[in-house]
């Protein structure tokens, strides 16, 4: 079938994406060691928040607007935030594509926000955190690593 719209293109690039994100190998696991470098820390932590969310994180790491995509990288940049202690705005920005670090405090001030007041986007996350919780395994503390 061929697209006539942007919408089907968009819809059939995601279709192809998921179908070759479904054929790799994941491991059950993310782990983070304490020799893990901070890219290494965020990587892990981001893909687990995109295997939790059932979402492509290439698709979700994109300059894409959906909803979807935005909620899912707000996700991970709260949790990053919350669970390393010592990441700034500027790392987090310079790993999700090489976002400025004022786009990533927004982002965590729209966090704050949608948890207070967006119980649609509440019940998301906590259920995306639940499930991140049972993929990722930290080896180190991240409160005082």
């Amino acid at each position: 079938m061929i697209a006539t719209t942007t919408d089907e293109m968009i819809q059939q690039v995601l279709t192809g994406i998921s179908k070759i994100a479904a054929l790799k190998n994941h491991p059950n696991d993310e782990i983070i060691h304490p020799g893990d470098t901070q890219e290494e820390r965020l990587d892990s932590l981001f893909k687990a928040v995109c295997r939790a969310r059932e979402q492509d994180y290439l698709v979700v790491n994109s300059a894409s607007r959906r909803r979807e995509f935005a909620w899912t990288r707000r996700m991970f940049l709260a949790a990053a935030h919350y669970s390393f202690r010592y990441v700034t705005s500027t790392a987090l920005g310079r790993y999700l594509s090489g976002r400025d670090h004022s786009t990533i405090l927004h982002n965590l001030n729209m966090h704050a926000t949608a948890m207070r007041y967006d119980f649609d986007y509440m019940e998301e996350y906590n259920k995306t955190m639940m499930a991140v919780q049972k993929i990722i395994t930290f080896k180190i503390d991240p409160f005082n690593d």
